[in-house]
């Protein structure tokens, strides 16, 4: 059977400081890597704090691509 797999992204709404905060929050309580397989992914400005913060964790990590806006949902 296949590992379900949970991801997720928050497009240029955090910042690092903001990205940390985040970590901080689900560290511990993310699911067992062998049950679920967890992904986040963020913009290039908070990727050096979200690799760095997910170390050590289940958390995989996922680079989103650019976009010229400074904050925006993209839904098209």
């Amino acid at each position: 059977m296949r590992t379900p797999f949970i991801a997720g992204n928050w497009k240029m709404n955090k910042n690092p400081k903001e990205t940390q905060e985040f970590l901080d929050g689900v560290k511990g309580k993310l699911p067992d890597a062998s049950k679920v397989e967890t992904v986040i992914g963020a913009p290039a400005i908070d990727l050096t704090t979200l690799v760095a913060g997910a170390e050590g964790t289940p958390l995989k990590t996922a680079a989103e691509n650019c976009y010229f806006e400074r904050r925006r949902c993209l839904h098209w």
